[in-house]
């Protein structure tokens, strides 16, 4: 109606790139400008796609992530796997957890034209000192954010205050809790926002059970020992800003080599990680997040390479929020990562001038 598309969001389970074939034009997804996801049907059986720690062979992978990627299109998930019948029949059954995820995904990016959204806003914090917040490849984090107020309160964004400049937007980070473990105050600890403990053991409780087992082994029995307040409350640093909650990401861990375990594809997120991204999702509410620069240690957790399960960290962790990515133009392989295991849209931007 009135030049404007009638869909808000597109859901694509084709194969191979859609403009590359003819069907649609880049120039026409332009005009359209509404979010293209990716669901996959797999060409192995459910069982399969189960058991393989890759998650989609390297077919599977051509055809069905490479190509759609020409597309400009934001990853889903598998919704349907191969069967074959006593006939000798081809079917595709749908894989129901794994469909009805990606409903809700596309819900998600649907509804940001049409709502008063609140935002996370997650700098990046290797190693988790003070010193490192805002750590990015190539761009100046904490004045791009301040900036990013700006432009949000301009749009309509409810932003209570701006920042003067970076100097003072750092102070006020550190004014509350952090990641730095060593700098937390006891005022700090009480004014900080929590997950209730309660609410993140419920939620544990629904996880797969070699995820438990395994997180359990890493980090003792939930809520775990790190970032707790005196109630076993977990910590969820950060300030609020209105709509805009801006936060630091939690560590991969605590105690251990913060370089080793950055990308360490066996040892489990620590249960205030995940606790993390479950406060923000499900108790703040947030409608989608922005990572802020290259790069972030969500699309390291272990889990599948692509096609992710529930049993995949980056999945369990996100969830079916949007995750908005301004990313180093240059920096390819890590940003091919974010795409495919955060489901991340990428904004690419330009190196710093020198």
């Amino acid at each position: 109606a009135d030049g404007k598309p009638a869909v808000d969001v597109i859901v694509n389970i084709l194969k191979f790139s859609f403009t590359a074939s003819g069907s649609i034009t880049k120039e026409e997804l332009k005009e359209i400008s509404i979010p293209v996801l990716e669901g996959y049907s797999l060409i192995m059986p459910e069982e399969e796609w189960a058991k393989s720690k890759e998650g989609m062979n390297p077919v599977e992978i051509s055809i069905s992530v490479s190509m759609p990627e020409f597309d400009g299109i934001i990853h889903g998930v598998p919704v349907a796997a191969k069967h074959m019948k006593e006939n000798g029949e081809v079917e595709y059954l749908p894989i129901s957890e794994r469909m009805a995820f990606m409903v809700s995904k596309a819900k998600k990016w649907a509804l940001l034209r049409s709502k008063e959204n609140k935002i996370a806003i997650i700098f990046h914090n290797y190693a988790p000192t003070n010193a490192s917040i805002g750590s990015a490849v190539g761009l100046d984090s904490i004045e791009s954010i301040r900036l990013l107020l700006q432009r949000m309160k301009k749009e309509g964004y409810r932003v209570d205050f701006i920042p003067e400049d970076t100097e003072s937007f750092i102070k006020t980070l550190t004014a509350h809790a952090t990641n730095d473990i060593s700098m937390l105050t006891d005022k700090q600890v009480e004014e900080c926002n929590k997950n209730f403990s309660k609410a993140y053991i419920d939620f544990f409780a629904t996880f797969p059970e070699s995820v438990k087992r395994q997180m359990e082994k890493d980090w003792e029995e939930a809520p775990g020992k790190v970032m707790l307040d005196d109630y076993k409350n977990l910590l969820v640093p950060g300030i609020m800003d209105g709509n805009i909650f801006v936060t630091v990401q939690a560590p991969r861990g605590y105690g251990m080599d913060p370089a080793k375990i950055y990308h360490d594809p066996y040892v489990a997120p620590t249960h205030q990680y995940i606790s993390f991204y479950q406060w923000i999702r499900d108790e703040w509410k947030a409608d989608a997040v922005i990572h802020v620069g290259t790069h972030g240690n969500l699309e390291w957790l272990p889990g599948k390479g692509a096609g992710l399960d529930r049993k995949s960290y980056p999945d369990l962790s996100l969830g079916d929020l949007p995750n908005i990515y301004p990313y180093h133009m240059t920096i390819t392989g890590e940003g091919i990562q974010a795409k495919r295991r955060s489901a991340a849209c990428l904004v690419d931007h330009l190196p710093a001038p020198l």
